[in-house]
Order: structure tokens, then C-alpha cells, then sequence
């Protein structure tokens, strides 16, 4: 009886070292391969890096299923780490966007160092990957890199912040209603009506009353969003008191148009 006790405790052994191998085989496989697609990856002719490409791309997309957290973890860590190293352009956007789709809280500081890339392309490739990282962290990161940009590049980082509809970004968003940059404020109104809730309908109600003529439209669009939220979540009478403000003579057309239907809605009275 003892013997076979001994022989169990064995086998156990031997499967758990079997395990802990095959896990670090997997691991060291995927290096290899990346290390493998990395000159292809960086051809600079699209028709020369397509096959790595597609390689790695659809390793990611099995690693993005259901039951292999723990290897899309690690695959994640890696392509992270040699974000890091001296790539070329295109090896750098692509490793990028497989962490767009697969990404998690592990790659979140290494996509962000790529915000500050010299590279605009690659930038733009940061700012998609971390809107769709689920990580609180990514908006964290995306906000504190919005502080510092100006031009194209803030409106795509308010774009970003907007996908990800986090209520952390009302008050960051709603400091830019005001700006000088109408492309900004547009950004700004757009990523608030889709975030919605009360901190950000306070914020678009605040800034229709003052909205310029060239803005006017894009921020009622905004807070016509919120009321219509709420009349989903079956606030009408909240949902009315924005619409009456939103139909007053002094709202541009397509607004009041808008605003009308919605009382509509409300009332019960269309489709």
C-alpha cells in the first residue's frame, strides 16, 4: 500500500512538471514565432509583410478565445516587451493592432508609451488599441495624454474617450465645451451624449445656453442624446423638461425638428 502511495505522489509529480513544461513550451513558442514574423512584419512593401501578417494575426485571434486567458496574458506580455525594442514602422503598428483586439491591463503602459511615438501613424495605432483595451487604466491613460495634445491628435483622443463611454471622463470632456477649437468642442459634445447620465447632461445643458452659433448644432445634437437616453430608461419627465428647452425658438431648426419628435416619443404619441 505504501509503495503504490508513493507511486501516486510520483505520477503527480511527474503530470504537474508535465504541465508546468507544456505551459512554458507554449510560452516560448510564441516568442519564437513572433521572433520568427518580426523581419517580415517590418518589409517595408505591404505584399512582403502580408503572410507574416496574417500569421500573427490569426495566432491572436485563436489566442482571444474563450479559455486560453492565461496564454493571451502571456502572448500580450510579449508582443508588449518588444514593443519596446528598436521595430520598424509597420511592425509596430501591427503589433499594435493585435493588442487592439486582444489587449488586456497587461499591455496598457507599453501602448501608452507608443502615444508619444515620433511617428503619427503609430500614434493613431496607440490611441485605437487603448480605446479598446477594456482596463480602466487605458482611460486613465488616454486622459492624462489629453492634457497634452492639441490639433488632430486631442480630437482623436476625444473620439477615443467617447468609444469607451467611461463616466471618469465627463469632467475632462466637459472642461473643452468652452474651447477655442470647434473641432474640439464638437469631439467633446459627441463623446458626452454618448456617455450620457447626469454629469454630463448638466455639462451639455451648461453649454447650449452659451454655445456659439458654429457649435450650437453639435452640442443640442449631444444633449437631444441624453434626453433620449433617458426617455429609454423610462424618465420621461426628465426626458420632456430637455426636449421643451431643446424646441424653444431660439434652438437651431434641425435641433427643434428633433426635440418635437421626441416630445412626441415622450407623450406616446409616435412610433
Amino acid at each position: 500500500m505504501k509503495s503504490f502511495r508513493v507511486l501516486i505522489v510520483a505520477m503527480s509529480i511527474v503530470a504537474l512538471c508535465a504541465v508546468a513544461g507544456v505551459a512554458e513550451d507554449k510560452e516560448q513558442s510564441f516568442k519564437a514565432k513572433l521572433e520568427g514574423w518580426l523581419p517580415g512584419l517590418s518589409k517595408e512593401k505591404i505584399p512582403e509583410r502580408r503572410d507574416s501578417q496574417q500569421k500573427l494575426q490569426q495566432l491572436c485571434f485563436e489566442l482571444g478565445t474563450p479559455g486560453r486567458e492565461a496564454q493571451r496574458t502571456e502572448a500580450c506580455k510579449v508582443m508588449a516587451e518588444t514593443l519596446g525594442t528598436k521595430l520598424a514602422k509597420p511592425a509596430r503598428i501591427w503589433l499594435l493592432k493585435q493588442l487592439e483586439y486582444i489587449g488586456g491591463e497587461e499591455c496598457v503602459d507599453a501602448v501608452a508609451r507608443s502615444l508619444d511615438d515620433s511617428d503619427q501613424q503609430v500614434r493613431d495605432a496607440a490611441r485605437r488599441a487603448l480605446a479598446n483595451i477594456p482596463a480602466a487604466q487605458a482611460n486613465a491613460k488616454l486622459l492624462a495624454k489629453l492634457g497634452k495634445s492639441s490639433g488632430s491628435f486631442r480630437v482623436g483622443l476625444i473620439n477615443a474617450l467617447g468609444y469607451r463611454a467611461d463616466a471618469a471622463s465627463v469632467a475632462a470632456l466637459a472642461g473643452l465645451l468652452g474651447d477655442k477649437d470647434k473641432a474640439a468642442v464638437e469631439a467633446a459634445a459627441n463623446a458626452l451624449g454618448k456617455i450620457g447620465g447626469p454629469q454630463a447632461t448638466a455639462a451639455l445643458k451648461a453649454a447650449y445656453g452659451k454655445a456659439s452659433p458654429a457649435t450650437k448644432v453639435p452640442v443640442g445634437d449631444a444633449y437631444l442624446r441624453c434626453a433620449d437616453k433617458l426617455l429609454k430608461q423610462g424618465k420621461t419627465d426628465a426626458a420632456m423638461v430637455i426636449y421643451g428647452e431643446l424646441s424653444s425658438a431660439d434652438s437651431p431648426k434641425v435641433i427643434r425638428m428633433a426635440a418635437l419628435r421626441g416630445k412626441l416619443k415622450a407623450a406616446g404619441k409616435a412610433d
